[in-house]
């Protein structure tokens, strides 16, 4: 909070502009409430905090609102923390008793209840509120002993008059005025304070009962052994003369009395021996528990049934706590600053093994003596805390239950020291105690909030989600993030300002890509949906912290900074905005959420009318492009009709507009669904690669092709001759050739599987298709064919943020949808290839494209944990979210992806090549250190085998890299370029050249010495 005060100070000094500065005063103001609204504030906080406040740059109407909220907060937490009440010794009741009170006591006709009652009104009277368990067990032997109440020789009986003295006394206690003295001890009625000896006999003199301390007779607590279930099933009791009374145990099963089932001979023995092993045993301490687990986060407090969204107290309680009777979990530094919890905790858990409960704690210097001797001693070389335990598992999916037994194979084999945890409960406890210690400002990571299910309001649906303000001040604070951006961002952006803000776009690696939620399907549907769903994750940005007005986060340096963050794109598949927004989709009549008037070519409205288009219409200037607020106006026109119509009307109305009506959906939210509809972006990679128009398109170029002779299995050779780079030859090209039902059927291929044949299919058709003596059809659906392949490539570069004019990618997609209508028909075009005609508006108006192949990829992470796991309780989804966010953390607190010219795994060289490098650069001084796989200019992976371009006409083959003199070399065998595609395999001698040289790795098809390559 301090360090937020501060930044503040230092960037208001650097602005020189009044509305800036005017900004970042209020955007701060906003902050900084949210934070103080949720800290804890005591005494000791107010002078420092009010000082800060006064030299802060604030106005003095903005200094009055935080000393206010500091003021309330200090004053809220001084009213709450009363002073804890000693418990109460009130060893003899006798003389404390009225001459009503024995009358009543010792009444034969009342029960006894109505005794244990008047003995509690007793207690309230003198003012004995909060007596120990010993004062309630002889309050009790009381009624037993001196006022003949026989029941209460029952032991189970006699708990349960305790336990209704306990409750009615709480009542009385409800009744009476508070005594204006706590007495802690009672012994006559003469030491009484004034208030209390008036009100003790004021109804009815003092008795002259006398009976001195008495005795406990009977169990105060349900775990006394003559109440505990297993002896109280039987009613043995102790025969005189079997057994010395002073070494009978308590809890060993006794004899039968005179008049009971006699015990075989065998049960005797039993017993007999039962004792002796009690006799012989060591003596164990009172306690083998726990001492202190009472002091961690202590489960009773319920999730509630709040309003819709609204976070519960249960959000910062570990999984495994709320709702469930587990073991308290380390919630590690929530209301704990000082971190004094978790060496309570750590003390807790040396004590179940030590039994030195009653110890006091080494001194620091001690402690952190004997730590450093043991360390030495064994030689460690690494942490052994909880952090790398709590990873086991998760980088390679490997269960509980797997490396439980790994573990414990390994110290049977002698591998692994025998004090190294390996349960799963250790496991669990080190990723709890792992992800509860990153809890900061803004609580903990992972947080849940309780939903109503649509339709039943006493039933809710435990949404678990990653707090945004909470997660980006932490990952702000790792230095490979901050190395990151160094690296990526500042060399080529300009300093940001609120003028130009900075946006950030990261594709290399999922692992930038940050989870927010994790919800099943059918959990999804209950609640509403997904556009319910988007609402209340999206409103996590902007309400309890605004990230508009923004938030100060800390550098790994000790620098702050304010950050800014709004909504600007929402980007997804068709399926995935239809459920967003509720709109009709692809099989709707009006399929498209960005215009109002084009409708589904299979219908006959455009014919009829001349306000709306058919979806087969290129021409965009005829589109009426939706608004915030014209989708706006069409909700409020279905909100406001909804109820006055029938159930079919509405429905209709419904279709007509294109949108369906949900009242907690996205695009119905006042705080942030007014700015949805021109935030949507249609992902290209969705519209062309998956099941969409390439797909289509190679599905009947094929059947022209068949048909002038050029099969799916000539097709299918010629791609097959080609390789490509290691880093992108995972996906098999062929596939794009298999079996389909019908000669006209879509191409069923993956996205990256297209993605490798489209370069070798379009030189097919340019060297051996294009070259011969062909049909007009099949010459139209070649130059269709190379009009797609001109589209992906643009989107390519505009993905890659290479420069693309939005106005010729345009062009260039309306002029292949319009060749693809011309020669295939209507019937193969398809919703997504109007969202096409889209994709130049979304480049103009963002300056970007963005896709989601990266995205794609984080579905494996997700399904690495979730189809695993087989236990569908309330906890999977808050289990799966942690699961993924503990990868994500790992991955972004080691080496981030980086396009820097460098070696991915370097090694030292071995001596061939060190005297190889030191006679051709005899000026490398240092170490060699060298790699089969290295990073190019162009920012991809080559590896050794890889054939690389250095421009249009230089390639060659990839012998290794290696890193001398700071700078990282590849040697290069060249092959000889003959003309357009086609190279030479030469066996010229290797060279070897800059990495940062490399402008790319090339596809490449080699016979006989000869090869074509795709440069």
């Amino acid at each position: 909070m301090m360090q937020q005060f501060a930044a503040v100070k230092a960037i208001i000094g650097t602005l020189q502009d009044d509305t800036a500065r005017q900004h970042v005063l209020t955007a701060q103001l906003h902050s900084l409430e949210q934070q103080l609204k949720a800290m804890d504030l005591g005494n000791e906080d107010m002078e420092p905090l009010m000082k800060t406040i006064a030299d802060s740059p604030f106005s003095p109407g903005q200094k009055d609102q935080l000393i206010t909220i500091v003021s309330e907060k200090i004053a809220k937490a001084a009213a709450s923390k009363r002073t804890k009440k000693c418990t109460q010794e009130l060893p003899d009741v006798a003389p404390f008793l009225s001459e009503d009170d024995v009358s009543c006591l010792s009444n034969p006709d009342l029960n006894v209840l109505a005794k244990v009652t008047r003995l509690s009104m007793v207690f309230s009277r003198v003012g004995c509120s909060n007596p120990t368990e010993q004062s309630c067990g002889r309050a009790i032997s009381f009624l037993k002993q001196h006022m003949q109440v026989a029941e209460l020789g029952e032991p189970g009986e006699f708990l349960k008059s305790v336990q209704d003295f306990k409750a009615a006394l709480k009542g009385h206690v409800k009744k009476m005025l508070p005594a204006s003295v706590h007495v802690q001890t009672f012994s006559t009625p003469d030491q009484l304070p004034k208030d209390l000896a008036e009100r003790c006999f004021k109804d009815s003199p003092q008795a002259s009962v006398r009976s001195g301390p008495v005795g406990i007779t009977g169990p105060v607590r349900k775990s006394h052994k003559s109440v505990s279930p297993s002896t109280s099933a039987s009613s043995w009791q102790h025969q005189p003369g079997m057994f010395p009374s002073h070494m009978l145990p308590s809890h060993v099963p006794l004899l039968p009395s005179h008049g009971q089932q006699f015990m075989t001979m065998q049960q005797m023995m039993q017993a007999y021996n039962h004792m002796q092993q009690q006799w012989m045993a060591p003596p164990t301490p009172k306690s083998q528990g726990l001492p202190n687990l009472v002091l961690f986060n202590q489960p009773g407090q319920p999730a509630g049934h709040q309003s819709q969204g609204k976070p519960t107290d249960a959000q910062i309680v570990p999984s495994n706590q709320a709702g469930q009777g587990h073991r308290s979990e380390p919630q590690g530094h929530q209301s704990d600053p000082h971190g004094q919890q978790q060496q309570i905790e750590n003390w807790g858990l040396q004590s179940e093994t030590t039994n030195d409960q009653n110890k006091p704690p080494l001194q620091p210097a001690e402690q952190a003596n004997a730590m450093l001797a043991a360390w030495e001693s064994r030689k460690l070389e690494s942490d052994k805390g909880p952090a790398p335990l709590a990873m086991l598992g998760r980088k390679a999916y490997v269960s509980q239950h797997g490396i439980e037994s790994v573990l414990t194979d390994l110290k049977k084999s002698g591998l692994l020291a025998d004090d190294v945890t390996s349960s799963r409960s250790s496991i669990k406890r080190a990723r709890e105690e792992d992800l509860a210690s990153l809890t900061g400002v803004y609580g903990p990571l992972v947080q849940k909030m309780e939903v109503p299910v649509e339709g039943q309001c006493n039933k809710t649906v435990t949404v678990p989600y990653i707090h945004p303000a909470a997660f980006l001040k932490h990952i702000f604070s790792l230095a490979p993030l901050w190395e990151f951006l160094r690296q990526e961002v500042l060399p080529h952006k300009e300093t940001p300002s609120y003028a130009r803000p900075w946006g950030l776009i990261f594709y290399a690696d999922e692992a930038l890509w940050f989870p927010l939620t994790c919800l099943r399907s059918h959990h999804c549907s209950s609640i509403g949906g997904l556009t319910c769903l988007w609402r209340l994750m999206l409103r996590l940005f902007f309400t309890d912290h605004d990230m508009r007005k923004g938030m100060v986060v800390d550098t790994p340096e000790g620098d702050h900074f304010p950050i800014f963050l709004d909504l600007k794109i929402l980007v997804a598949d068709e399926a995935a905005i239809k459920q967003s927004i509720e709109g009709k989709g692809a099989s709707g009549t009006v399929f498209c959420c960005r215009c109002s008037n084009v409708v589904a070519a299979r219908s006959t409205v455009s014919d009829m009318r001349s306000e709306f288009v058919s979806s087969l219409c290129t021409d965009y200037s005829k589109f009426r492009l939706h608004t915030n607020a014209t989708t706006r106006d069409f909700l409020a026109f279905l909100d406001a009709q909804h109820g006055t119509v029938s159930k079919a009307q509405f429905e209709a109305l419904e279709t007509a507009l294109g949108f369906n009506l949900r009242v907690h959906g996205l695009l119905m939210d006042d705080i942030i669904g007014h700015k949805v509809p021109e935030a949507i972006m249609f992902d290209f990679f969705h519209i062309y690669l998956v099941h969409g128009i390439v797909g289509n398109e190679l599905g009947c170029f094929f059947a022209e092709l068949r048909d002038a002779g050029f099969g799916e299995d000539r097709l299918m050779d010629f791609v097959s001759s080609f390789r490509w780079p290691k880093q992108f030859a995972s996906p098999d090209a062929k596939r794009v050739f298999a079996k389909r039902e019908k000669k006209t059927s879509p191409v069923k291929a993956e996205a990256s599987e297209l993605l490798n044949a489209l370069p070798v299919l379009r030189i097919f058709i340019l060297k051996f298709v294009m070259t011969t003596a062909i049909s007009p059809g099949t010459v139209q659906a070649c130059m269709c064919f190379l009009m797609l392949c001109k589209v992906v490539d643009m989107l390519h570069d505009a993905v890659r943020g290479r420069a693309v004019d939005p106005a010729v990618l345009h062009d260039t997609i309306v002029k292949h949808s319009n060749c693809l209508l011309e020669t295939y028909g209507q019937d193969i075009w398809v919703p997504k290839n109007h969202m096409s005609l889209h994709l130049g508006e979304f480049l103009a108006k963002f300056g970007h494209l963005v896709w989601c192949f990266t995205h794609e990829r984080k579905h494996k992470v997700v399904k690495r944990f979730a189809n695993q796991k087989l236990d569908g309780s309330r906890g999977f989804e808050e289990s799966v979210l942690k699961d993924v966010l503990a990868v994500q953390l790992n991955c972004i607190s080691a080496e981030l992806p980086s396009s820097k010219v460098r070696l991915m795994n370097p090694k030292p060289a071995p001596k061939k090549l060190v005297d190889l490098v030191g006679q051709v650069m005899p000026f490398a001084t240092g170490p060699i250190l060298h790699d089969l796989r290295a990073m190019h200019a162009g920012g991809f992976v080559c590896t050794k085998g890889d054939i690389v371009a250095l421009d249009a006409t230089t390639v060659g083959l990839v012998q290794f890299h290696f890193q001398a003199a700071g700078q990282v070399w590849t040697c290069v065998t060249p092959w000889k370029h003959v003309y357009e595609h086609m190279f030479e395999c030469t066996d010229l001698d290797p060279f070897i050249t800059t990495t940062d040289s490399i402008k790319s790795c090339c596809i490449y098809s080699e016979k006989d010495g000869k090869a074509i390559v795709l440069v």
